[in-house]
């Protein structure tokens, strides 16, 4: 019985292994094929971001690939994606900060700071909420999506 444990123990630390190589295979083609997205969808990142999942979706299934973790890396780089066109771009600064369920967002612009915790399985159904609080942020709490407020003092980059 511990042999069998064992076994299959070895074996999903190398399923979980060849499952990373071929991420890290990948990775440089997504990153060339997101500097693409971003510059066709200019004028709307919520398009870059779903377009980029149905290609990594894609991907997995070809290669019969689970998705879970992966869902997190997509995850943090629509969202740093946004951040750089509705933040970066209008003269502000950010800071992004993953945790396993959410992300933390600090924006500096126009002599503000905002902090938001952004719930990643919504983000993934729905960018939009994101990106009309990264458009014009302001103090705001949205069940089970996300909550942005205002930091008054002792915030720096």
């Amino acid at each position: 019985m511990k042999e069998d444990k064992d076994a299959h123990n070895a074996m999903m630390v190398l399923v979980e292994k060849i499952e990373k190589d071929f991420w890290r295979k990948h990775y440089f083609c997504l990153l060339k094929k997101i500097e693409k997205i971003e510059l066709e969808y200019t004028h709307n990142p919520s398009n870059a971001v779903v377009f980029l999942k149905k290609e990594l979706i894609a991907l997995s299934e070809r290669n019969s690939l689970s998705l879970n973790e992966e869902m997190d890396v997509i995850t943090m780089v629509s969202i740093s994606s946004l951040c750089v066109s509705y933040i970066k771009e209008n003269g502000g600064v950010f800071k992004l900060v993953r945790h396993p369920l959410q992300s933390e967002i600090y924006i500096h612009i126009n002599d503000d700071v905002f902090e938001i915790h952004v719930f990643h399985k919504p983000f993934n159904k729905n960018p939009n909420i994101l990106i009309e609080v990264l458009s014009k942020p302001h103090a705001v709490e949205i069940e089970n999506y996300l909550t942005c407020g205002k930091i008054y003092e002792g915030w720096e980059f």
